[in-house]
């Protein structure tokens, strides 16, 4: 690990698991003192970056994320940790074996990592409205987010261009007393399948909550510092419970076209 890395976090490798489709949990995610700043660091979102479904997010690109990498050491640190080939290095290293099986069409020994802003628009859209980047060429995300009412995240696939899609969650257990439900894997059964076969990345609310209940899955609950990683294949099928007020990171490692057979 890069000095970056080890400065910041308080793991050195994952361990992957396999059902209900490749992802990784660790706790004391960053080291504890270097959580502690970046819980006591944490932006305020202003109002106006409201995407709807109560939760306020803020991208780099935002004048508000400038602004606060300038004002929190701590979190710049950390966000240019992200923004290496060091990190998209680690994160492919700890799912090495599984890319090819999962259906990657990378050939993820030539992966390089480029700075690139992927800006509001094109982060909800299935495909970049200009790609300036050949496949190899990876970039990163680093998102923060604040849920205040509560918003329920029907089951779904992360964009066909991500590598991996990552959160932490930053509240202490004392301020997320009713986390329960961090996050929802899904096996990828017949009917999910055909949902792939049909190109559709979402499924129907109602739909969603039914299987939620139903089918075999498995929680995540969501605790201070806790990371989760999943491998974003054609199989990563997740949910999102309706939660309490929450603090979370989400990062992304991202190619600028689809990557999944």
């Amino acid at each position: 690990m890069t000095d970056s890395l080890q400065r910041n976090l308080g793991v050195s490798h994952l361990r992957p698991a396999a059902w209900p489709f490749p992802h990784a949990i660790a706790d004391q995610f960053f080291r504890p003192a270097v959580y502690e700043k970046l819980r006591h660091e944490f932006p305020h979102i202003g109002t106006s970056l409201t995407p709807g479904n109560g939760e306020r997010s803020l991208y780099w690109g935002d004048d508000e994320y400038e602004r606060h990498l300038e004002e929190s050491p701590s979190w710049k640190d950390v966000f240019q940790m992200v923004q290496s080939q060091a990190f998209v290095s680690f994160m492919i290293d700890q799912f090495g074996d599984y890319w090819e099986r999962e259906g990657c069409t990378l050939d993820l020994s030539k992966a390089r990592f480029v700075p690139y802003i992927e800006d509001r628009i094109d982060k909800g859209r299935p495909s970049l409205r200009r790609v300036d980047h050949s496949p190899h060429e990876l970039w990163c995300r680093l998102d923060f987010s604040e849920s205040k009412e509560g918003s329920y995240g029907p089951l779904h696939r992360d964009l066909r261009r991500r590598l991996i899609s990552m959160l932490v969650y930053l509240d202490r257990p004392k301020d997320a007393v009713s986390f329960e439900d961090g996050l929802i894997l899904h096996r990828c059964g017949i009917d999910l399948q055909l949902v792939h076969r049909l190109r559709v990345g979402r499924v129907p609310k109602v739909y969603s909550l039914v299987r939620d209940r139903i089918a075999r899955t498995t929680r995540v609950p969501a605790r201070a510092n806790r990371m989760i990683v999943l491998l974003n294949s054609n199989r990563s099928w997740h949910s999102v419970p309706k939660v309490q007020p929450a603090r979370q990171i989400r990062i992304v490692v991202s190619s600028s076209v689809d990557i999944w057979a």
